[in-house]
């Protein structure tokens, strides 16, 4: 049986908000961070923590900083209703980057 704890849920929880407002589908962004579309589901429901690696895989494959993964989203709501959150204004390097070093293939 898995368990959850509060913060897993959390940041489950703010990764498919972000995911789907980009439209993107669990499969699309498994593939672009390296992980099965599995274990990006149990991440989400919070089932699963994932390391550090996998969570900067998984924000540069959404073009998201830290801080646009780990801020509330219920700060966001009353700014702007019905539209992804916005992240912190640092510049990410999504595009200029490999997502999967070449130490890890």
């Amino acid at each position: 049986m898995c368990e959850t704890n509060a913060f897993n849920t959390d940041i489950g929880k703010r990764i498919r908000q972000l995911r789907e407002g980009q439209g993107k589908t669990r499969e699309q962004l498994s593939e672009a961070a390296g992980i099965s579309a599995q274990f990006l589901f149990y991440i989400e429901t919070g089932r699963k923590s994932m390391s550090a690696m996998i969570e900067i895989y998984l924000r540069v494959s959404m073009s998201v900083h830290t801080c646009g993964l780990l801020m509330p989203c219920c700060v966001f709501d009353e700014v702007r209703a019905g539209q992804p959150p916005p992240v912190c204004g640092l510049p990410m390097l999504a595009g200029r980057v490999s997502v999967r070093p070449q130490y890890l293939h």
